[in-house]
């Protein structure tokens, strides 16, 4: 592989890391914001059902018989709220918890308005209606608690998988520009090593198989070149040679001839 193509390569898989935890912060990024608008409901909710816990000891302890009046607005107005918010609850909880906060808001109001048309006192009544309003107020602050925990959990999961991302970005970063200096630092030390050779006459050529990049060619060339100088420095040698010997026979023939 050619060294521009390993530059492109890791080059490409350095983008493709970078976009991938990209897309896994953004996703995470997007499930906190989730959650976190969840729990922003959420305490809303608690706070509405406390207040109609409120009212219910209100109505139970001191006779206010515009307790259950007041119970029954705040019902309605929470039914507003989780209809106006269902597509975030469904997101951040699921169905199955929404449809048991409903269940439970559900039975929180029968009570209320069976309370209401016996004004009804009795212990009987007042234990169903605390307890339905103890199960509402419960599963709510328990949705709640649970959806922070997994806010935490998911920073602190995000913050680990970012780090490590990075230093595995950096790793391979170093490992893969080492490769590439490595490779090309062997390669010009053979470039440097044979034109040094040839300057001095020497043209050996390097034995090692090139590589397949734009340093094996430069190799091959410098090789290539060798051998057409050795091929060349014989012919010179050899023309050398024999005009030694036409020098060396024109001279044995004139001492010949002058005694002829």
């Amino acid at each position: 592989m050619k060294i521009e193509h390993k530059i492109y390569l890791s080059n490409a898989v350095h983008i493709l890391l970078i976009v991938l935890i990209g897309i896994f912060a953004l996703q995470n990024l997007n499930e906190i914001l989730t959650k976190f608008r969840f729990t922003v409901i959420a305490e809303g909710l608690n706070t509405t059902f406390l207040e109609m816990r409120l009212a219910e000891k209100n109505y139970f302890l001191y006779g206010d018989n515009d307790a259950l009046a007041n119970i029954h607005g705040r019902i309605d107005q929470t039914t507003d709220t989780l209809r106006q918010v269902q597509p975030e609850i469904l997101r951040a909880v699921g169905a199955e918890k929404y449809s048991k906060l409903q269940g439970y808001l559900n039975d929180y109001a029968k009570l209320v308005e069976a309370t209401a048309r016996n004004n009804s006192r009795n212990p009987a009544m007042q234990k169903q209606l605390r307890e339905a309003g103890q199960n509402l107020k419960t599963f709510s602050e328990n949705i709640t608690a649970l959806e922070n925990d997994r806010i935490g959990a998911i920073i602190e999961r995000s913050k680990n998988i970012l780090l490590y991302s990075f230093w595995a970005v950096v790793l391979f970063a170093v490992l893969f520009s080492n490769l590439i200096v490595r490779n090309i630092g062997h390669s010009l030390r053979k470039v440097v090593e044979l034109t040094r050779s040839i300057s001095k006459g020497n043209f050996q050529k390097i034995e090692e198989k090139p590589s397949r990049d734009e340093m094996g060619a430069v190799i091959s060339a410098i090789n290539s070149m060798a051998e057409e100088l050795r091929k060349r420095e014989k012919e010179i040698v050899q023309s050398k040679r024999l005009a030694s010997i036409g020098v060396l026979v024109a001279g044995v023939a004139h001492e010949l001839n002058n005694p002829l």
